[in-house]
């Protein structure tokens, strides 16, 4: 997205670079072959050009087209071709839902869906027990925050933009050809507006699909700073609360994945494996249990001449706490264990332990 960005406003700068315009085109392809939501670029891409007057020669647009072409023709040629689509089943992501594209990008802006420790695209994530409450609050004003910022950007870009007989769009009190930082704040404010598409589209979506958004969004507040010198200082605090806010939750959260991580980890499923095995013998088994239920982890590696742990119960601290259901099965049904990993607690089923 960097280089799209670099290109664009080297081409807009100066149109006699001519190859500028074609890298840009040629990293579009290849982001939207990556994540398909970026495809948002090409409409905005487009009508930059138109805006800045910058539509290159009909030759250049032809040539233009002629890579686009080369680059999908393997797609083009494996779905006519050699897909089969008789037994096909249709995911469709369009007109699905009109409001997730809206609660998605401020779910983007502010980071909740890592306040969520089970959603449905993710198997786990961070416990943030008992503190879920005042994260939510510290994230949601955070994203709040964001977009206020977002959207006074995009005011004062688009207050330089005049539309008359509403196809004539012209940039006015500006030089088109000379690239300023007004120019610049006009070209990432349609960037960003353009993912209304997903809105008018319904395009279901979730959070990571704005990831590309990412240099936009930093680009654009830097600048909004520097170029709105009667607010500045009200600008660069607001900012720097979110960088506060959604910072410290960062360093949090890390914090709080290194004390307590789960078992299933990288890393950490070879250090229990070892753990059990050197303390059970080969008929013990080990089970998470969690909010969400029961689940099969680890059987013992070792030999029969260690003790039988039996049946292994791991339940971290917090989920004990968290859950009456979680407490009441444990203590009805096994016996605790003086054995401890990490951040879990360990019940069993040998009464002996």
């Amino acid at each position: 997205m960097s280089i799209f960005i670099i290109s664009l406003l080297k081409y807009i700068n100066n149109t006699t670079s001519i190859i500028f315009f074609h890298i840009a085109g040629i990293v579009i392809n290849i982001m939207v072959q990556m994540m398909p939501q970026s495809i948002v670029l090409i409409p905005s891409f487009i009508f930059i050009l138109f805006l800045f007057r910058k539509l290159p020669s009909l030759v250049n647009q032809v040539i233009h087209f002629a890579i686009q072409l080369a680059l999908v023709y393997p797609w083009i040629h494996y779905h006519l071709f050699v897909f089969e689509w008789d037994g096909f089943e249709s995911g469709q992501k369009l007109y699905k839902g009109f409001s997730s594209s809206i609660i998605e990008y401020l779910n983007y802006l502010g980071g909740w869906v890592l306040n969520s420790e089970y959603t449905t695209y993710l198997a786990y994530g961070t416990n943030t027990y008992p503190y879920a409450k005042l994260i939510d609050i510290i994230l949601t004003g955070s994203s709040i925050l964001l977009l206020s910022l977002l959207v006074y950007s995009t005011w004062v870009s688009f207050r330089g933009i005049k539309i008359s007989n509403y196809i004539n769009i012209n940039i006015i009190d500006n030089d088109v050809n000379e690239l300023t930082t007004q120019n610049i704040l006009i070209v990432l404010a349609v960037i960003n507006f353009s993912c209304i598409l997903f809105f008018i589209t319904g395009m279901q979506m979730v959070s990571y699909h704005y990831q590309f958004l990412a240099p936009v969004l930093a680009l654009n507040m830097s600048l909004l700073i520097s170029y709105e010198k009667k607010f500045k200082k009200l600008l660069a605090s607001v900012l720097m609360l979110i960088i506060l806010l959604q910072g410290s939750f960062s360093y949090w959260r890390a914090y709080s994945e290194y004390k307590k991580p789960y078992a299933t980890d990288i890393g950490y499923s070879e250090q229990f494996t070892n753990y059990i095995t050197n303390n059970c013998n080969a008929d013990s088994a080990a089970y998470i249990l969690d909010p969400m239920g029961l689940h099969f982890f680890q059987s013992s590696k070792s030999d029969h001449d260690k003790t039988s742990c039996g049946k292994l119960i791991l339940v971290l601290r917090d989920h004990y706490a968290q859950s009456k259901i979680v407490r009441w099965l444990l203590e009805k049904n096994y016996t605790k264990t003086d054995m401890k990993f990490k951040d879990y607690l360990i019940w069993s089923s040998n009464k002996e332990l």
